[in-house]
């Protein structure tokens, strides 16, 4: 699986708002409320997104935790070897190859910014060049790490917090159910993102072929006055396997939502007008949408 596709899927699964995965087993209790069990799985779906974003948040720390760590048990090691400290080791490879800023350096920087510095001129000029030389230690540091990493073998064994995202018998999904990828798309008709998105999953099908199967759920935002109506829409075309051709024509023309409209493309489409009228007349998809 290539960068690309990795990215996308890792995006679009980590955000929707489902439940995250539990830490410990779901029937375990966590209180007792008048002697009856809250479960540890009641909690986590109460709870919903608000945990995976914590654990998302804990795993970047503890990963960045460890390559802190990593990077300072290499220089001890290197430091040993020299017979010198590490706070020398760091001098000699940081410190003393970071170097002073150029005189064209300070220069440009000095015009890009002077209206947000001080106005005395040589207060400017220092705080100008305190900054070049943090930035040059800076990046000194971050490639000196590369090259005590790149000598080393840094495996990290965490397991990146994951959602559980259901997918129901009537989601509309495309392609084989044995795919070694499934990209779920959370969907709002009225978002110029969500149709940017849309476009960037359509080329990953045609990229990947059977390797990628491709599914959406229906996520219409409140301020959008036609994306509920055009949710339902969507569903009501998915009964008639025109899912995608409709999730098209809604995406291009987002200001001409409404079931008149609507109904004419179901029409232009092939669909059974009737039954696409009624679909949406009862809001037979309300409840699937919520």
């Amino acid at each position: 699986m290539t960068k690309s596709l990795a990215r996308i899927a890792l995006l679009i699964a980590v955000a929707v708002p489902v439940a995250a995965q539990p830490t410990q087993p779901g029937s375990a209790p966590v209180a007792t409320l008048n002697g009856k069990a809250i479960t540890a799985a009641e909690i986590e779906t109460f709870l919903g997104s608000k945990l995976l974003k914590t654990r998302q948040q804990e795993y970047e720390l503890k990963s960045e935790g460890i390559r802190e760590y990593a990077f300072r048990q290499l220089q001890d090691a290197e430091a040993a070897r020299l017979g010198i400290t590490r706070d020398a080791l760091y001098k000699r490879n940081v410190t003393d190859k970071a170097g002073e800023p150029t005189e064209e350096e300070v220069t440009t920087l000095l015009n890009r910014v002077r209206s947000r510095l001080p106005g005395d001129d040589a207060q400017a000029r220092q705080e100008v060049v305190k900054f070049l030389r943090e930035q040059r230690r800076f990046d000194r540091e971050a490639a000196y790490r590369e090259e005590l990493f790149a000598k080393a073998s840094l495996k990290v064994l965490l397991e990146p917090p994951r959602a559980a995202i259901p997918v129901e018998a009537d989601d509309p999904f495309s392609g084989r159910a044995d795919a070694p990828v499934t990209v779920v798309e959370f969907t709002d008709f009225q978002c110029p993102f969500c149709k940017n998105t849309n476009a960037m999953l359509k080329q990953l099908r045609s990229d990947y072929g059977d390797r990628l199967r491709g599914g959406a759920k229906q996520h219409p935002l409140g301020r959008h006055a036609q994306a509920r109506g055009a949710a339902e829409a969507a569903l009501c075309a998915n009964d008639q396997g025109k899912y995608g051709e409709l999730r098209d024509w809604m995406f291009n023309n987002p200001s001409l939502l409404k079931p008149a409209a609507l109904v004419e493309q179901a029409g232009v489409l092939g669909m059974k007008v009737d039954r696409f009228r009624q679909c949406l007349d009862r809001q037979a998809k309300a409840a699937a949408v919520d």
